[in-house]
């Protein structure tokens, strides 16, 4: 016996028995707590009392979800041109005021050469006037004559002449020398204001046309889903009955007595 493959089971089974013989005797009765019921199913929505009309409140709220999700692409791709349009200002911005501060220089330039041109004009005119009055001087200290106001006058002018010419040398020395650059430059802020001024008009321009663009789509698309027909249901495809199929007994209801089958 000690060989058989159970020996070993019925020596366990025997002093599980002797455990339960020599256990203590119970103290009082059993009490088993029963189970909490569980809660009482609630279907998230009802039976829609109108199918036709639960229809037509999903396909109004799907056409509203359409919408929404294209005016979000619609400002989205505003946006996204709105700063590419930006992008292009700054670049057309300093392009402009580039060819502004070029323009400013090379009108220095020509008003330069215009105000040098007639400062040589007019030292060429004084030069040839003070050769006229320096002989007036020489003739005049020559002259045996005791009135002095002629020689006097002569000086006088002689002297106004040399102050001029100096005067006129140093606004050609100027002119001459002058950082026409820098000149320039001092104007790059108010051409950036006046450019940035006519920028900020554009894209104000631009992002109008952009929303009138955006209120005509969406006004289109309401258009036309309010004219798309809403379909009727469709039929269930259900396989075809067979002939030859023995219906199944339904079980019967509770709380009623089963009737007893006809004779």
């Amino acid at each position: 016996m000690p060989l058989h493959p159970s020996w070993e089971q019925i020596r366990t089974l025997d002093r599980e028995l002797a455990q339960l013989n020599t256990a203590p005797a119970q103290s009082g009765p059993l009490r088993y707590e029963p189970h909490s019921a569980l809660p009482v199913f609630a279907p998230e929505m009802a039976t829609p009392a109108n199918i036709a009309a639960e229809r037509a409140a999903q396909l109004d709220a799907d056409a509203n979800r359409y919408v929404e999700s294209l005016q979000r692409s619609l400002e989205e791709a505003n946006q996204s041109a709105l700063n590419i349009e930006q992008r292009r200002e700054l670049k057309r911005v300093n392009a402009a005021v580039a060819a502004r501060l070029a323009d400013a220089k090379r009108k220095i330039e020509s008003e330069n050469a215009v105000k040098r041109y007639a400062i040589g004009r007019r030292l060429r005119t004084l030069m040839l006037r003070d050769i006229v009055v320096k002989s007036v001087i020489q003739d005049q200290s020559q002259a045996h004559t005791r009135d002095r106001r002629p020689l006097r006058a002569a000086q006088t002018e002689h002297d106004a002449i040399a102050v001029e010419i100096k005067q006129l040398n140093e606004q050609d020395e100027l002119l001459l020398h002058q950082d026409i650059v820098k000149e320039a430059a001092r104007k790059r802020d108010v051409f950036y204001r006046e450019e940035i001024a006519k920028s900020r008009e554009r894209l104000s321009k631009r992002s109008d046309e952009l929303r009138i663009d955006l209120h005509d789509k969406l006004a289109a698309a309401r258009q036309q889903l309010s004219k798309t027909p809403i379909p009727d249901p469709a039929e269930p495809n259900l396989p075809p009955v067979d002939p030859h199929a023995t219906p199944l007994p339904l079980p019967p209801e509770s709380g009623l007595a089963a009737r007893p089958a006809p004779s």
